[in-house]
């Protein structure tokens, strides 16, 4: 058998081709959990956000008339919602626009799934987003501790600032955005492929699979 001792490998950064929106929060007074429901990390997400995380922040929900609406396929999967500030809408037509439409982006990841697109798709929708080290996986750039919680009492934390100061809401919506953009954008994207498709056309050594 033929064996191979020295492979180089080039990597394309993970991407949106979705275009990056003015950071903002909405004024429907709604925190978004999304994804779809099929996967075990969500339906974690999920129980972890119905079960844990709602009794350390239920008090600033009512008080600030906010609610968690959970959207995406395969709800059935999941326990109803026992909260009456916990929705469970389901599969919506457009991510995009339920992001739009949502004040900030709750990503309460504790189970590896791969790379978090939805991490890149908030960001590209302008809207903050409180998650975990593993929500932040295969996006190893930002390590911002206005993003990226360490455990249950900082994530509340967190959402409870998100919830009361809307100008700290889109400053962190800024901040997410802008770390981003200048890595993962299509745009970079294109010009990781351009280039390696340039070096392939003049070594003959290397493989473009």
């Amino acid at each position: 058998a033929q064996k191979y001792f020295y492979i180089k490998a080039k990597y394309l950064p993970n991407t949106s081709n979705l275009k990056p929106n003015t950071p903002a929060s909405a004024n429907t007074r709604t925190i978004l959990f999304y994804g779809s429901m099929e996967s075990t990390a969500n339906i974690d997400g999920y129980n972890y956000i119905h079960n844990k995380l709602f009794d350390e922040i239920k008090d600033e929900l009512k008080s600030n008339d906010y609610k968690i609406q959970i959207v995406g396929r395969g709800c059935d999967a999941i326990l109803p919602s026992k909260h009456d500030r916990i929705e469970i809408i389901g599969e919506v037509e457009s991510i995009e626009t339920a992001i739009l439409q949502s004040s900030f982006v709750i990503l309460p990841i504790f189970i590896a799934s791969g790379t978090n697109t939805r991490v890149l798709e908030t960001a590209m929708a302008g809207r903050a987003l409180i998650t975990t080290e593993l929500g932040m996986e295969g996006l190893s750039s930002i390590k911002n501790e206005e993003i990226v919680s360490t455990n249950l009492k900082d994530m509340a934390i967190k959402i409870k600032r998100l919830m009361s100061d809307k100008h700290h809401c889109i400053n962190v919506a800024g901040i997410l955005q802008e770390k981003l953009v200048s890595s993962f954008s299509y745009e970079k994207f294109q010009s990781s492929l351009y280039t390696i498709m340039e070096e392939a056309s003049t070594n003959k050594n290397l493989k473009v699979a």
